[in-house]
């Protein structure tokens, strides 16, 4: 994950030197993914309409799971993983600032942080936007919410990615199995490159969402997409009852087999999946996937290095496309989060039915259930 770090420079102002009013602070809640977060003895502080709410800044980031370091001097660290962000503040009554510096670029954080005793208070709306989460605050009832689910995107290679994709679960690892009226098909899940996704599926799996749902859109040398309780693709929910985001990186790819999210772009996944069903490369993919492979042994940016030195899974993933098919134009725009490593001959025959004009089946394909259970012998890859 990209090193994130955040400065805030703030000069802090006295709460009297304020002509806002302040009203009463219980009346503010925060909600971090749905679940209301307490504080102790500092609460939000609600500025009036057309101001801001300043929140207690190690209660909401605790809440959203960073460790929390505070110096005599006025410095907080943020640490969350390989993220870090750096909070300055100052009780100087010098100038107001309500301006945050993230990544180098200035954010406008709509009102200057203040300190109260000691806890510091921070107009986060502008602040966690920019890191990625979405905050929507309804004055008429004071209630925060604050939503994290919004994924990631990376472009670094993990060593041996290409193999890890291709290969079946190991000994003790939970897989799913999608029973449909056609027959079974087994599907290796990958938690650690796709958590969100992962989790939302298992857990609608669990539960039994997918039960009696249908593939209602269906097209032969693409891909099979079910999971809307409609059966039109109109509809689905999240097991956080909101939508997700995407979370894509070099290391899953739209192989054949794949398993990955439908959306309707950004951050909108929610029940909906489809599996890549295409075994043979769309001809307007050949000729770039070509050149590419073509390069493999130029010189690369880093110590001369050439380029399949320096990215192979890359190469690998390409060369996979080309023999076995795929769909390379979907990469980074959906989440992989499985792939099917026994029933391909089952996702070819869902392929195979015929369809109407809007590509629903004309006989339903029904998804019976969908099965995580835990892996024990080791089975044959099927490409």
């Amino acid at each position: 994950m990209k090193r994130l770090t955040t400065r805030i420079f703030v000069i802090a102002m006295m709460l009297g030197l304020f002509a806002v009013p302040v009203l009463n602070a219980n009346d503010v809640s925060v909600f971090i993914d749905g679940e209301r977060i307490g504080f102790e003895d500092q609460q939000p502080i609600f500025m009036g309409s057309g101001a801001r709410t300043l929140v207690p800044i190690r209660a909401v980031f605790e809440a959203l799971g960073f460790h929390v370091d505070w110096s005599p001097g006025g410095n907080v660290l943020l640490t969350r993983g390989d993220d870090e962000i750096g909070i300055k503040a100052s009780t100087s009554i010098i100038e107001a600032s309500n301006l945050a510096s993230v990544n180098g670029e200035y954010v406008p954080l709509g009102f200057p942080t203040m300190i109260f005793g000691d806890r510091t208070l921070v107009p986060v709306q502008g602040l966690l936007e920019r890191m990625g989460h979405i905050v929507e605050w309804d004055e008429g009832t004071r209630t925060m919410n604050i939503n994290s689910l919004m994924g990631y995107a990376s472009w670094d290679f993990h060593s041996g990615a290409f193999a890890n994709q291709i290969s079946p679960p190991e000994a003790g690892e939970e897989f799913a199995i999608i029973h449909t009226s056609m027959g079974e098909i087994h599907m290796r899940l990958f938690p650690e490159l796709a958590p969100l996704a992962v989790e939302n599926f298992v857990t609608l799996a669990q539960e039994g969402y997918y039960d009696g749902l249908v593939f209602h859109r269906i097209i032969e040398g693409f891909m099979a997409q079910g999971g809307c309780p409609y059966g039109t693709g109109a509809g689905g929910e999240s097991m956080w009852g909101m939508p997700f985001g995407n979370e894509t990186s070099p290391n899953l790819r739209h192989i054949r087999g794949a398993l990955s999210m439908a959306n309707a772009g950004g951050r909108s996944n929610n029940s909906q999946f489809f599996i890549v069903q295409a075994d043979d490369m769309y001809y307007r993919f050949v000729p770039q996937l070509e050149e590419f492979l073509a390069t493999r042994d130029e010189p690369g940016t880093d110590g001369g290095y050439t380029r399949i030195e320096q990215f192979p899974a890359e190469f690998e993933f390409v060369q996979h496309y080309l023999e076995y098919g795929g769909w390379p134009h979907l990469d980074f725009a959906h989440t992989v989060f499985g792939q099917v490593f026994d029933g391909m001959d089952v996702v070819d025959a869902i392929a195979a039915v015929q369809t109407d004009e809007d590509d629903r089946p004309l006989v339903d394909v029904v998804i019976q259930r969908i099965e995580i259970v835990e892996f024990e012998e080791v089975e044959q890859v099927e490409n």
